[in-house]
């Protein structure tokens, strides 16, 4: 159990409220939005590659709902002679859009990370993730004091506002480090620390340089460990700082495996998580031999409730990971006489 002191102190320790990046409920299915650090490193030693993809719809009770869609690809690499390190590549598109005026980002990164064996199950990590965002809004779908001709709104008026950009581009830099601890396919420690936005890029439509995307501290952890006969516990938390603003989530989630084998696994998983002054966020979720998916849904439990009437979001999440095939074990054949 010593393994896992630092996830139960982290928790117990951990402030909350909201923050200002985009977000996951189900992040621990999400490695490569969660960390660069976790790019191309695999709990089974026979997976080598892994796909993801992430659909969340918030506040749809709310007259316009958030949409956000995250796609990833990331693969391990093995370099020859190089039996204790391993390189991880990865690349990642975000499409979101909020609100009456559709204001969109769209991101696409890569990502490249170094994994380092110091002993046997331990792996340390390091990560970094570079990319491009756009972001951008209709200013049609907007209305202003001047379109209205003192009793209606008129759209013939002009809105008379001066809008210099409606859309700007950014390059965005982040890094991060990990560590992983793998003592059985039933149990495994993962941790990982990352800082977004680097260089804390301009974000203004007025070309304010003052106004600039503040640097995103992210820390992780996720951890397994088994209960029973097929019976593990998964606990994932996640904690963010951005500006004055906090967010944490923390899960628990129970896994059954229906059947195990090498090419023939099938679990269902089943839980809640929790985002501190915010809401509840039941889950579950099922893996089928290469395929994982999960769904989670956000009960507001905060003030915003009344807007929402308890509603939330729902989130997707789907996963197919590829695996090697294990060698044949050689034997020797008896002469026939």
């Amino acid at each position: 159990m010593r393994p896992f002191l630092p996830f139960f102190s982290l928790i117990i320790c951990l402030n909350a409220a909201f923050a200002q990046d985009i977000h996951f409920s189900q992040i621990y299915n999400l490695p490569v939005f969660s960390s660069p650090a976790l790019v191309g490193r695999y709990q089974n030693e026979l997976i080598y590659q892994r796909a993801a993809l992430a659909y969340r719809n918030q506040w749809a009770t709310v007259a316009v709902p958030y949409n956000t869609v995250f796609l990833s690809f990331d693969r391990q690499l093995n370099i020859k002679g190089m039996k204790r390190s391993r390189f991880g590549f990865g690349a990642s598109l975000l499409h979101d859009e909020a609100g009456d005026s559709q204001l969109t980002t769209d991101a696409l990164s890569v990502q490249v990370a170094y994994h380092q064996a110091i002993a046997k199950q331990h792996t340390l990590s390091l990560g970094i993730q570079v990319g491009g965002t756009q972001r951008r809004f209709q200013t049609q779908k907007l209305t202003f004091d001047n379109q209205y001709n003192g009793d209606v709104f008129d759209p013939s008026f002009g809105s008379r506002e001066n809008i210099p950009l409606a859309n700007f581009s950014f390059l965005d830099v982040g890094i991060s480090a990990g560590y992983a601890w793998y003592g059985s396919p039933h149990r495994s420690l993962e941790a990982a620390f990352t800082v977004n936005h680097l260089d804390e890029p301009q974000q203004s439509f007025f070309d304010n340089s003052k106004i600039r995307l503040p640097r995103r501290y992210q820390a992780s952890l996720r951890a397994q460990l088994p209960l029973a006969d097929r019976l593990d516990a998964i606990l994932a938390v996640n904690t963010a700082w951005q500006g004055k603003q906090t967010e944490t989530v923390l899960t628990t989630l129970f896994s059954f495996a229906v059947e195990e084998k090498i090419f023939k696994k099938i679990s269902i998983y089943g839980g809640t998580g929790f985002r501190l002054n915010d809401a509840l966020i039941p889950t579950v979720g099922l893996q089928y031999n290469q395929w994982r998916v999960g769904l989670s849904y956000d009960v507001t439990i905060s003030a915003f409730a009344a807007a929402t009437k308890g509603n939330g979001g729902i989130e997707l999440s789907l996963q197919h990971l590829w695996y090697k095939v294990p060698p044949v074990k050689k034997a020797k054949a008896c002469p026939v006489y």
